[in-house]
């Protein structure tokens, strides 16, 4: 595996945090709906239910799945409180859909009835409205209730962002989506990077990383170039390899073998992931150029040979040729 590849930890955090965003942006629409007396009920069955289908459903199901091992994070006080927040507002907001049902598509249907009624019934219609107005005010504590909690699980989630600020994941997560992450937070965009991660540079430095490895060359070189400083020597061979695998991309095949020629003379090449890459694209540089270039043809050919010990795929191949030459 890549040190550059995110743990499994990592990438359901970065899933936790995308589904409180749909979550978030979901509670705020149907109270907003709610208080204009337009909120319908297709709204509330979107938020939450008893299924994947449904945000909060998810949200909590990969709370408990992240959070409720103990041996998960280090900060497991932390995570157990999000972990219960969630489970709070997930239940709050349940009930919320039940009242809810109750006032809007229940009562109705109960009003409709007792108006075809010959009035034999008044008793049990009595009960009925009793019932009904006992919702109405369920439905109001219910989603006062569970706007508390999404502010409260809001304060707990961006402590562990704090936490977890070194994940690439995250950062790209942040920087792709920060007008909706902010929102969220109740923090500017600025003020939201500047607190998880320190600075834009730091953030962008971050992300840079986790593009590169999954093969999104052109975000990454975009981000190292926006990283700031990169007298970092491993930060500048990483830009360069991103360079090179884009300008791969872009048939700049000359282009790809300095970038990539510059990468390999650094230690960046040890990475098997990386290495394994750069090998395939440098391999097949030689059949896609014309004839008249068989300088740069043996250029490529030549650092491909040298990166070949780094990749891990062509090592593998290596082995399973020299067993099956050791058994003929």
């Amino acid at each position: 595996m890549s040190a550059l590849e995110p743990s499994a930890s990592e990438a359901t955090f970065v899933d936790i945090v995308r589904d409180f965003l749909t979550a978030h942006a979901a509670l705020s629409r149907v109270a907003a709906l709610h208080r204009a007396g337009r909120l319908r009920f297709d709204e509330v069955k979107a938020l939450v239910g008893d299924g994947e289908d449904t945000v909060l459903f998810r949200l909590k199901e990969r709370c408990h799945e992240l959070f409720r091992p103990e041996a998960e994070g280090a900060d497991v006080g932390r995570e157990a409180l999000l972990d219960l927040a969630v489970g709070a507002l997930f239940h709050e907001c349940m009930k919320f859909r039940e009242s809810f049902y109750q006032h809007s598509v229940y009562g109705p249907k109960v009003r409709a009835l007792r108006g075809a009624s010959t009035g034999e019934r008044d008793e049990l219609f009595l009960e009925f409205e009793k019932i009904l107005a006992q919702s109405s005010i369920r439905v109001v504590e219910a989603l006062q209730e569970a706007e508390t909690l999404l502010h409260q699980t809001s304060v707990e989630l961006l402590a562990l962002l704090r936490a977890r600020s070194g994940s690439g994941l995250l950062a790209r997560l942040v920087l792709e989506r920060g007008a909706e992450v902010a929102r969220a937070f109740g923090r500017t965009e600025a003020q939201l990077v500047a607190e998880v991660f320190g600075s834009p540079q730091a953030a962008q430095a971050r992300a840079a990383r986790s593009y590169l490895a999954s093969g999104y060359f052109a975000e990454a070189l975009h981000a190292f170039e926006h990283a700031g400083d990169l007298s970092d020597g491993d930060a500048e061979a990483l830009r360069r390899y991103a360079a090179g695998m884009q300008a791969f991309l872009e048939r700049d095949y000359a282009g790809a073998v300095e970038h990539l020629r510059r990468w390999s003379e650094s230690t960046g090449r040890r990475d098997p992931q990386l290495a394994e890459q750069a090998y395939v694209a440098l391999a097949r540089i030689g059949p896609l150029l014309d004839d008249g270039v068989p300088a740069l043809r043996a250029s490529a050919q030549e650092l491909a040979e040298r990166l070949r010990p780094f990749a891990a795929r062509a090592r593998r191949g290596e082995a399973v040729a020299g067993a099956a030459d050791a058994g003929r």
